[in-house]
């Protein structure tokens, strides 16, 4: 149903349960963004640890200046071809070649070995850690 005209734009409701087909956050903007937050996470609590051999992974914590800081970076290095991509998964844009890039998901995998090493803490896949259920 249609909600508002103005000139050639159109807007409309989308139906129930429709937001994950039609919406490119949905389609993977989310998820690249997920990756590289995470992976400066993991990296920060790294060089923490890093520094203090005594310091418990549990007392390592970052401040909301910092998450927002890592916020508002991560948004920044969101490519436009990631952006694209997930037009295209969605079946937004006419189709094309789409190239997937792994660099941000092997630096993930790589930052989570790291961090197994450091902690002797079983850690999941880099899929896992961006793919979390409940947060879908």
């Amino acid at each position: 149903r249609i909600a508002f005209t103005h000139g050639k734009t159109m807007v409309v409701f989308n139906l129930p349960n429709t937001t994950s087909e039609v919406q490119a956050l949905d389609g993977g903007i989310i998820a690249s963004w997920k990756a590289k937050a995470r992976s400066s996470f993991l990296m920060w609590v790294i060089a923490w640890l890093d520094c203090d051999d005594a310091l418990s992974i549990y007392k390592v914590k970052p401040d909301v200046r910092q998450a927002i800081t890592w916020t508002k970076d991560m948004w920044n290095e969101v490519s436009s071809n990631t952006i694209i991509n997930c037009w295209n998964k969605i079946g937004i844009l006419p189709p094309r070649e789409v190239l997937v890039d792994e660099d941000v998901m092997s630096e993930l995998s790589s930052l989570l070995l790291h961090f197994a090493a450091a902690t002797e803490i079983e850690t999941c896949t880099a899929e896992d850690l961006v793919n979390i259920p409940a947060e879908r």
